[in-house]
């Protein structure tokens, strides 16, 4: 079998295997389908509020704890799923939407940083909607 036939079949079975598991979350890309984006939190939770499209059209109002999947590393913010733990260790946590509508997490007085830096993360890079959902992505 020739180099082009083989990439050829390999190409359809990639495609093939997308479209089986229609309901695997994207990588990212949250922001195209979610308006009204908000930041909540209270002790122990920190919550990403949104309004997202659902398959059928409709919105639905969706909440993800960003606390057990952000952390700080060293006044750095980064995607960590399962060792999250952001709430304790940064001073001040703000988000913020650019001109284009790109949203991300700004951490200020983090641990590890002896200086008031602040460390922005782009959250739409590590979340999706699923269905009317928002889901991060693991």
């Amino acid at each position: 079998m020739n180099t082009l036939k083989i990439i050829n079949v390999l190409s359809l079975v990639l495609l093939t295997t997308f479209f089986i598991k229609p309901d695997v979350a994207l990588a990212g890309g949250f922001e195209k389908t979610c308006s009204n984006l908000k930041l909540d939190r209270d002790k122990t939770h920190l919550y990403l509020s949104a309004t997202c499209v659902k398959r059928n059209g409709q919105k639905a109002n969706s909440k993800l704890d960003l606390n057990k999947y952000i952390a700080n590393h060293n006044g750095v913010l980064s995607w960590s799923p399962g060792e999250g733990g952001l709430i304790k260790s940064c001073g001040r946590i703000g988000f913020y939407i650019d001109l284009k509508g790109d949203s991300s997490l700004t951490g200020d007085y983090c641990i590890g940083n002896p200086q008031p830096f602040s460390s922005m993360f782009a959250l739409n890079d590590h979340i999706s909607n699923r269905n009317g959902v928002l889901v991060p992505d693991l």
